[in-house]
């Protein structure tokens, strides 16, 4: 099941993927900017310019394009983190979830995409 936190990567690793993340989107779901959620994550990849930042949106730039997949690694770095250390579901053990607890925690029914 995804919680919150997981839903603010899925969406924003998504978003990167599609080469635009709509900040206004972002905080109408979310209630926060993307920026001041990621604070830390957002300024590395800025210093490294492989995104640019609007007053509206953030995109990979040319260089950042082909970084996709290492910014959704430091994306969701913060979380996996949080994994690891046993806080939710470690690695390596398995979830007991039951089909219909999945089924519900998981609709999309509000179109987190």
């Amino acid at each position: 099941a995804y919680d919150t936190r997981d839903l603010r990567v899925l969406y924003l690793t998504r978003r990167l993927a599609a080469l635009e993340i709509h900040r206004p989107a972002y905080r109408r779901l979310f209630g926060m900017d993307p920026l001041r959620d990621f604070p830390a994550e957002f300024a590395a990849l800025r210093d490294e310019e492989l995104v640019e930042v609007t007053r509206t949106t953030i995109r990979p730039t040319p260089r950042g394009m082909f970084y996709a997949d290492s910014m959704a690694a430091l994306l969701a770095w913060r979380r996996m983190q949080h994994y690891r250390q046993g806080q939710l579901l470690p690695l390596g053990r398995p979830a007991r979830i039951t089909p219909p607890d999945v089924e519900q925690a998981n609709e999309n029914r509000f179109a987190h995409m």
